[in-house]
């Protein structure tokens, strides 16, 4: 292993796990060992993530090593990031294909409506059957007069556009139970996926479908 001392490099033995805080060009940087080249690296500390610097033998410190990039001390592949990016938007395509949200997005496109109330992360699940498609609590919640206003959390957001489903087009809302959890289930006039909301964000949404239809549910 090598460490950097006025600015000269030196060998040092340094365990795999431990890491060695030190001033490189007045900045703080980190020694972390490149887990593929067996070779000490450096980097400047910010956000959990460093970017890492070749320090091996004849290295400047200042040529960025392609090898490797070090997350929150540890040392992965320089390509491990692009790939949870992927997987990331691939989990999003399918969950937009297998609820219907894209198709019921582009019937329904956003556009700006009164709100008189705003919900985050509201659990919710959309699709047909026992095993509809479900979001945890990543949706995003709006009501008013002209409808219920739905978008998801950003990292979600591909194939995921938000929409806006005015309530002249909403076929039912009522409540129900399903898996011992109270529900507000709404449908969509020509569309066989619904919307499963829970917790206060679907009892709102059913007290004002109530209130737009002056007590009709379906």
């Amino acid at each position: 292993m090598f460490r950097q001392e006025n600015g000269k490099i030196r060998k040092e033995f340094v365990p795999r796990s431990h890491e060695r805080i030190a001033k490189n060009a007045g900045r703080p940087c980190v020694f972390i060992p490149n887990a593929l080249s067996g070779r000490m690296l450096t980097g400047v500390r910010g956000a959990g993530m460093v970017a890492i610097r070749d320090l091996a033998q004849g290295g400047t410190g200042n040529r960025m090593d392609k090898l490797s990039i070090a997350i929150l001390g540890r040392s992965y592949p320089i390509w491990y990031p692009f790939a949870l990016l992927l997987l990331l938007l691939f989990i999003s395509a399918v969950l937009s294909i297998r609820s219907g949200w894209r198709r019921i997005a582009k019937r329904f496109p956003e556009k700006e409506i009164p709100v008189d109330r705003k919900f985050r992360f509201v659990r919710m699940s959309l699709g047909t059957g026992l095993f509809p498609v479900g979001y945890g609590g990543a949706v995003r919640v709006r009501l008013g007069p002209h409808g219920v206003g739905l978008s998801v959390i950003f990292l979600l957001r591909f194939l995921h556009p938000p929409m806006v489903i005015p309530w002249s087009d909403v076929a039912s809302c009522v409540r129900d139970t399903f898996r011992h959890d109270e529900v507000t289930i709404l449908s969509v006039r020509d569309e066989i996926h619904v919307f499963s909301f829970y917790g206060g964000a679907g009892e709102s949404i059913f007290q004002a479908f109530v209130l737009r239809r002056g007590g009709e549910t379906a």
